[in-house]
């Protein structure tokens, strides 16, 4: 029997804003895929870059990275803040994805810039849930290294409440 297999995928959102201010000004950047921690085993597989990921700087690339996916010690793990030991400062956040993001990536060590994709972020005049945030604090979320960023975002985003 030959046809058209359909498949499809659901991806649940959380609200992570407290009001809707600060969606007038939504800045339109590119989430460097390189970046994203990929060692999932299969090929190929999905990656799901969740709605209230905090985003840094990727080096001098114009591109964004989750700073919470990207916290390990070396490869696409490693710290890429410019803060000692590549932690993050207030000059490396940009903001926060607005919407979740799915990355296809064709294997483990596979990931190039093909994978890139265009993200939302919201960065000024927003209220923020920080329970909702990943990488804002270190004591929650997926920092490996147990590094509080809160004080480096509060300050890249200074227009933003965090509560």
């Amino acid at each position: 029997m030959t046809g058209v297999i359909k498949r499809t995928e659901f991806i649940f959102e959380h609200e992570m804003l407290r009001s809707a201010a600060g969606l007038d000004d939504i800045k339109s950047m590119v989430l460097d895929a390189t970046k994203v921690n990929t060692t999932l085993s299969g090929t190929p597989f999905r990656y799901i870059v969740p709605a209230g990921a905090v985003l840094a700087k990727s080096g001098g690339s114009g591109k964004v990275l989750p700073i919470f996916m990207n916290d390990g010690t070396t490869g696409q793990n490693a710290l890429a803040g410019s803060g000692g030991s590549s932690a993050y400062v207030a000059a490396d956040i940009v903001g926060v994805l607005s919407r979740t993001v799915e990355l296809i990536v064709s294997g483990v060590g596979a990931v190039d810039s093909k994978s890139d994709t265009d993200v939302s972020v919201l960065h000024h005049g927003c209220d923020f849930d920080i329970t909702k945030l990943y990488g804002y604090n270190g004591t929650t979320d997926m920092d490996q290294h147990g590094i509080d960023h809160s004080a480096a975002i509060k300050a890249a985003l200074p227009t933003c409440l965090f509560r």
